[in-house]
């Protein structure tokens, strides 16, 4: 499942998040070892302007699959099953689906400029978790159908065509959120809380490496609605409940007529608790990276739809 703010519920449903495993080679524990992959895009647009000029439909599949699937990242071919199926159907969505792709085009080419962002961020995080392990990214131009996904022995491959929606800023965050998932150690039921907790944890360390994660939406509407938003939400967080998730945390149809993904920022807010009340950051890093017991964090947090302090603030980047 995948999630960060977006303006569909295809955004909402970015990665599956599978625990990292040291010996994988496609992981690395340096973050300036990372490698970021960002060929398929140029390579994407040679293969839509070629496919444009063609005659045929099997003319245009013909040029996708010689142009952009043949030459494509491990990524692109992990992208392929349910998402980019064959080079007839991306010949096919294409040329339906033209001038969407026309408006995000130069937001996509402008990509691998925010790389060294990426790497910053992935220092930073490193910084404050020297055991982190960072998978290879991919981006990957798809026919709209998901904004990313996750795969063991592959990386984090993110479909570019949908997170351009929502801006080239975003993309060290959401790039940071999902490198956070490969890190946590999940907890061990399968409850609203249990989810919220890896969402929301995944998002506030992202903004201490990043800085800006959560949208202005979401913390405007949670800080002044906090209390209402809690008091729902305790009556449904133990609860193991797939609509409950959906609706919280991967739906543009959130409780109380929230922003999107309201969620997300309810996790932040609890694990926000728990690490301002820490006396050791990092320890307090490594203990939300831990979390196997939902119910025994929240109450170590001392959340009850208050920060304890009771300020209503983003966290302050690491390190300034």
């Amino acid at each position: 499942m995948i999630r960060m703010r977006a303006l569909t519920v295809a955004l909402a449903i970015l990665f599956a998040f599978p625990a990292a495993a040291v010996s994988d080679p496609h992981m690395s524990s340096e973050p300036i070892a990372v490698d970021i992959v960002t060929t398929d895009i140029p390579n994407f647009w040679r293969a839509f302007d070629d496919a444009s000029r063609a005659r045929t439909k099997a003319q245009r599949a013909k040029i996708f699959g010689e142009e952009y699937f043949l030459p494509g990242s491990d990524g692109l071919w992990g992208f392929v099953g349910g998402r980019l199926q064959s080079p007839r159907y991306v010949a096919e969505i294409t040329a339906k689906q033209r001038a969407d792709y026309i408006r995000v085009r130069s937001v996509t080419e402008r990509m691998p400029s925010a790389v060294p962002k990426i790497f910053a961020d992935f220092k930073r995080f490193k910084n404050f978790y020297p055991d982190a392990q960072f998978p290879k990214i991919y981006f990957v131009i798809g026919v709209w159908n998901s904004g990313g996904t996750s795969i063991d022995w592959v990386g984090d491959i993110i479909g570019a065509e949908v997170i351009a929606k929502m801006g080239l800023e975003v993309i060290p965050g959401l790039v940071t959120h999902e490198t956070v998932h490969w890190n946590q150690h999940d907890p061990d039921e399968n409850t609203l809380l249990d989810a919220t907790l890896i969402e929301g944890s995944a998002d506030f360390i992202a903004e201490l490496a990043d800085g800006h994660v959560e949208t202005d939406a979401q913390w405007q509407f949670g800080c002044s609605h906090e209390q209402a938003l809690w008091t729902l939400y305790q009556q449904q967080m133990l609860k193991q409940d797939d609509a409950l998730r959906e609706a919280w945390l991967f739906s543009d149809h959130a409780p109380l007529q929230a922003p999107p993904f309201i969620g997300y920022w309810i996790g932040y807010r609890i694990v926000q608790s728990y690490y301002d009340q820490s006396t050791d950051k990092r320890a307090a890093i490594n203990a939300i990276l831990h979390i196997k017991d939902s119910r025994d964090f929240l109450a170590s947090s001392g959340y009850d739809g208050v920060k304890p302090g009771g300020t209503c603030q983003r966290v302050t980047r690491w390190g300034g």
